[in-house]
């Protein structure tokens, strides 16, 4: 994989081998909003587990997990969700640059490490895909935070 919309993230399967475990259903990001921490799966047993980027491999058409043990229960994934962002309650929140609202924020697009590179915008005046540089700060509910 070179780079991937989050989007993109969410829809490739999380295998091991050539056994299916899930998909994901949401990306958890660092507190700054720059990195890929891992994801939110929903496995086929219907249980939500949480896999930790560096337990995973990302290619173009799957998600490999190093192993079906990598995938962490609920409790042991609170770790990273607290001290992480959820993509899925960040996207549609306002996006300032410098101090100036520039859209509202729809999807990220990633590198293969999982560093956030670009943002994708819709609404305000810029559309599609900005670079993630300068003063970059996402908000949800009218405060900012800064990614």
């Amino acid at each position: 994989m070179t780079r991937l919309s989050a989007g993109e993230l969410l829809r490739l399967p999380v295998r091991v081998g050539d056994i299916t475990l899930g998909y994901p259903t949401d990306v958890i990001l660092d507190a700054a909003a720059r990195q890929i921490v891992g994801f939110d799966v929903v496995c086929r047993d219907g249980d939500r587990r949480f896999l930790p980027l560096q337990a995973a491999t990302v290619g173009a058409q799957e998600i490999t997990a190093t192993s079906a043990l990598t995938l962490l229960d609920r409790g042991n994934a609170e770790f990273y969700r607290r001290r992480g962002r959820s993509l899925n309650a960040l996207r549609g929140g306002g996006v300032a640059r410098d101090g100036q609202r520039v859209g509202d924020l729809r999807d990220l697009i990633v590198a293969a490490n999982g560093m956030v590179e670009a943002i994708v915008l819709a609404g305000g005046e810029t559309h599609g895909e900005v670079a993630l540089e300068g003063h970059v700060f996402l908000g949800t509910d009218g405060a900012t935070r800064r990614a």
